[in-house]
C-alpha cells in the first residue's frame, strides 16, 4: 500500500478478513460486507495477497469479477501480476483459479481418504472420548472406574428393558455423566448404541476391528441389541403404570353387586367398561361409550327396551326397577364431575407453579450471588437445590412429586452480556389421572411442566484500571508513596481473592468507586464518590478478547540511534533510543520493546507477540492511539498467550493516551508529577501502580469510543 500512495491509493479504515472460514464458499461475513461497500461506491481497488485468498471456487470467483466490473472496481493480487481488463489477463486469472479449486478438492479428497484408511485400521481419529475410556498417545485406553459404570448400564438395561426406568435408577444411585449432569434416556440410547464398547471402529456406518480394548462382551451386547430391536412403544407399555378404574367401588348392579372393570381392544385401541357379577343369565351392553352393565333382562325390561330402540318414554324408564336410575345418574354425573375436576386442577396447577417459581427464583439468585466465589457448576447446583428445598412447599415433595432442579452454568452472549439459568421440571398429577379413557381424550393425567429462572448482569461503570486475573491476590495494588486520581471511572478486579484490590502504605487513591469479584483491602487513603466499595461482583470476560492479531508485515531492520523517523512495520526487537518520531500504523514486535529516549507519535499501535515492554525512567513519551479503525483506542497490545511482565517507568515526561492492554501479562506502572496521561486506560492480568497519576473518564473521542465496562446489578430476565 505504501508503494501505491503516489497513485492515489488510500487505505480504507475497515479490514475484510474472514479468518478460519474456507474460501470454498461466498457465505463469509467479511466478504459480504466488502460486496455491500463495493455496491455503495466505497471501494475502488480490492487488494489480496493471492487470488485464492478471495475465493477458491472458479464459479464463485467469476461472480465476484462480474460484481467488480459492474462497479468499476480493480482487482489486484500482490504476488501474481495480471490485469482483469484484458482477455489474456482474464484467461490467466481463470487458469490460476482452476488450479486453486483443484488444489482445494485434492486436499479434501486426501484428507477424507486418509481418515477412512485409518478407521479401517481401527485407529482413533479424534472426537469425543466416550465414557469408559481415556485418551493417551492418541489411543483410547480403558478407564476402569468409568468402565464399571458402562458395564452396569448395559447389565441394568438387560434387567429393566427400559431406558427411562434405568435412568431413574442411575439418578437415585448418584451416577452422573462426566460433567456431573444427571443421566437421561437420550444419553443412555447413545451409549447403548456405541460400538466402541465392543472394540469396533465405525466409519460412515461400517464397523471395523479397532485397536482399543473392548469393555462390553459380545453376548451382553447381543442381548441389548435384541431388546432395542423391540418397538419403543411396546417396551414403554411394559413399564408404564397401568391406569386404574375411576369408578371402581362406586357403581353397583341391580343385584346389589359391585360392577367390575374390564376392557377390550378393537382396531388397536383400548376400550374400558364395567360389568356386573352374580347374574349368569345377564347380557352386557355399552352405556354411552363409558361403561357397561350386566343385569338381568327381566328385572330391567324398561332400561333394555330403551337401549334396544323400542319406543319407551322417559317416565317408563324412570319407573323401571332394580337400580336403573342409580346407574343412569352415575353416568350422567360424569361430565359434571369432569368440569369440577378440571377447574380444581387448573386452580391448583397455577398456584403450584407460582409457589415453585418463587422458590426457583430464590435458588437462582443464591447461585448468582455465589458465581464470583469460584465454586464449580456442581457445587452451585447443590447450593441452588438446598435453597430451593428451603423455599418450596414441602407438602408437594412429601406427596411424591419430586421436582428436578437443574443449573445450566454461566453463559456469555456475543455482546459480552452474562447470565445464569436455572430450570425446574415438575410432575403434576391431575384429579382425573386415574381415568385412562378420559385421559386419552382430554390429554390430562400426569403433566410435566417446566419453569425457568434467568438472572443477568447489567453493564456497569467504565473502568480506568481493570485487572483480568480470576485468582491473583492484590490483582490491583497501589502501595508506597503513591497518589492516583481517577476522575469519573472505577478501579476493578475480576479476582476472587480476599485482597483482590489492595491500597496500602502511604498510598492515596481517588476514584469513582472500587469494584472487586473478591474482597478489598484498603484501610486508609481512599477517596470514593460511591457510598461504599463493591465486593463479590460478577467477573466479566475480557472486554477486548475479540481483537484479532494483526497480519505480520515485512520484517524491517531495527532503527539506529541516529535515525529520527521510525516507519511502522514488523521488528524482531525494537529499541527506541534518542529522539524518535513514529509514523502512524501498527508496530508488530516479535520479542521485546525497549524505550529509552524521547519518543513521539500519533495513531500508533504496538503489538507485542512474545516479549515484554520496558519504558526506562529517563524516557520521555508522547504517544496517542488511533481514533478510528479496528484498533481504535489501543496503544499497546500483547498477544493473548504472552505472559511476559511489562514495566512503564514514568520518571520522565509521560503522555500516553490509549489502552495498555496485556491480557495475560502483569503490568507495573510508575507515574510522576510530569505524567499527563489523562486518557490512559490499563487492562492487564494484574496491575501494580505507584508514583503520581491523574486519569479522567471522558475520553470517548480520544479512544475511538472504546470502553472497558464492569458488571452492574443483577436482575431477573425470565
Amino acid at each position: 500500500m505504501a508503494s501505491q500512495r503516489p497513485e492515489g491509493w488510500i487505505l480504507v479504515p475497515d479490514r475484510y478478513d474472514d479468518g478460519g472460514i474456507s474460501g470454498a464458499t461466498l457465505e463469509r461475513p467479511a466478504l459480504k460486507r466488502l460486496l455491500r461497500d463495493i455496491e455503495a461506491g466505497l471501494i475502488d481497488v480490492v487488494v489480496v495477497y493471492k487470488i485464492d485468498r478471495l475465493s477458491r471456487s472458479l464459479m464463485d470467483f467469476s461472480k465476484l469479477v462480474d460484481v467488480f466490473d459492474g462497479n468499476d472496481v480493480t482487482f489486484v493480487s500482490v504476488t501474481q501480476s495480471f490485469s482483469t481488463t484484458t482477455s489474456m489477463g482474464r484467461l490467466t486469472l481463470n487458469i490460476l483459479l482452476s488450479f486453486a479449486q483443484f488444489e482445494r478438492e485434492v486436499i479434501g479428497e486426501r484428507i477424507r481418504d486418509k481418515f477412512a484408511a485409518s478407521r479401517r485400521k481401527g485407529m482413533w481419529m479424534g472426537g469425543y472420548i466416550p465414557l469408559g475410556y481415556r485418551l493417551e498417545n492418541r489411543k483410547p485406553l480403558v478407564e476402569e472406574s468409568e468402565a464399571k459404570t458402562v458395564r452396569s448400564i448395559f447389565e441394568g438395561f438387560v434387567r429393566t428393558g427400559s431406558a427411562t426406568a434405568l435412568a431413574k435408577i442411575l439418578q437415585a444411585d448418584g451416577i452422573t455423566m462426566r460433567n456431573g449432569r444427571a443421566i437421561d434416556k437420550g444419553y443412555l440410547y447413545k451409549l447403548l448404541n456405541n460400538r466402541i464398547y465392543i472394540g469396533d471402529a465405525v466409519h460412515k456406518g461400517t464397523a471395523y476391528p479397532g485397536e482399543h480394548e473392548a469393555i462390553i462382551p459380545q453376548p451382553l451386547w447381543d442381548k441389548v441389541r435384541s431388546i432395542l430391536k423391540e418397538s419403543p412403544r411396546s417396551r414403554a407399555s411394559n413399564t408404564r403404570a397401568q391406569t386404574p378404574a375411576l369408578l371402581k367401588g362406586l357403581l353397583f348392579g341391580p343385584t346389589g353387586c359391585a360392577m367390575s372393570p374390564t376392557h377390550t381392544r378393537k382396531g388397536g385401541r383400548l376400550y374400558r367398561y364395567y360389568v356386573c357379577c352374580g347374574s349368569p343369565t345377564g347380557r352386557s351392553f355399552r352405556l354411552d361409550g363409558l361403561c357397561c352393565a350386566s343385569v338381568s333382562k327381566g328385572s330391567v325390561t324398561g332400561f333394555q327396551e330403551k337401549l334396544w330402540g323400542k319406543d319407551m318414554g322417559f317416565i317408563g324408564f324412570v319407573g323401571a326397577d332394580r337400580g336403573n336410575v342409580a346407574v343412569a345418574t352415575a353416568v350422567l354425573a360424569l361430565p359434571f364431575m369432569a368440569a369440577i375436576g378440571l377447574s380444581v386442577d387448573f386452580s391448583n396447577m397455577n398456584r403450584t407453579k407460582s409457589d415453585l417459581q418463587a422458590a426457583l427464583d430464590a435458588a437462582a439468585m443464591a447461585i448468582a450471588i455465589k458465581v464470583p466465589s469460584g465454586l464449580s457448576d456442581i457445587e452451585l447446583e447443590t447450593l441452588g437445590n438446598s435453597h430451593f428445598a428451603a423455599h418450596a412447599d414441602m407438602r408437594l415433595i412429601q406427596q411424591g412429586h419430586i421436582p428436578q432442579f437443574r443449573f445450566h452454568g454461566l453463559v456469555t452472549d456475543d455482546d459480552g452480556m452474562q447470565h445464569v439459568t436455572s430450570s425446574l421440571k415438575f410432575p403434576y398429577r391431575t384429579f382425573f389421572a386415574d381415568a385412562a379413557e378420559f385421559v386419552a381424550k382430554a390429554d390430562m393425567g400426569v403433566r410435566q411442566f417446566s419453569l425457568v429462572s434467568r438472572i443477568s448482569v447489567r453493564t456497569g461503570d467504565t473502568a480506568c484500571v481493570y485487572a483480568l486475573s480470576r485468582t491473583a491476590p492484590r490483582a490491583v495494588e497501589a502501595a508506597g508513596n503513591t497518589s492516583i486520581i481517577m476522575d469519573g471511572c472505577v478501579v476493578a478486579s475480576n479476582s476472587a481473592a480476599e485482597d483482590a484490590i489492595y491500597v496500602g502504605g502511604s498510598a492515596t487513591l481517588s476514584a469513582d468507586c472500587l469494584q472487586s469479584s473478591g474482597g478489598i483491602d484498603a484501610t486508609a487513603g481512599l477517596s470514593l464518590d460511591c457510598a461504599s466499595s463493591r465486593q463479590n461482583a460478577w467477573p466479566l470476560p475480557d472486554p477486548f478478547a475479540h481483537l484479532r492479531e494483526p497480519m505480520p508485515p515485512i520484517l524491517l531492520s531495527e532503527p539506529k540511534k541516529s535515525d529520527t523517523i521510525v516507519p511502522s512495520g514488523r521488528y524482531w526487537n525494537l529499541t527506541l533510543d534518542g529522539t524518535k518520531t513514529l509514523e502512524p500504523g501498527i508496530y508488530y514486535i516479535d520479542n521485546d520493546l525497549d524505550i529509552k529516549g524521547t519518543v513521539t507519535g500519533e495513531g500508533v499501535v504496538f503489538y507485542i507477540k512474545n516479549g515484554s515492554v520496558t519504558v526506562n525512567g529517563d524516557a520521555s513519551l508522547s504517544l496517542t492511539a488511533p481514533t478510528t479503525g479496528e484498533y481504535a483506542g489501543m496503544l499497546f497490545i500483547s498477544d493473548a498467550f504472552n505472559t511476559s511482565s511489562h514495566t512503564f517507568n514514568g520518571n520522565g515526561a509521560t503522555d500516553l493516551n490509549g489502552y495498555l492492554y496485556f491480557p495475560k501479562g502483569d503490568l507495573t506502572y510508575i507515574g510522576n508529577n510530569a505524567t499527563s496521561s489523562n486518557c490512559l486506560r490499563i487492562v492487564a492480568n494484574t496491575v501494580e501502580m505507584s508514583g503520581s497519576s491523574t486519569l479522567r473518564s471522558d475520553c470517548s473521542a480520544e479512544l475511538g469510543g472504546r470502553e472497558a465496562k464492569v458488571s452492574g446489578p443483577l436482575h431477573y430476565t425470565r
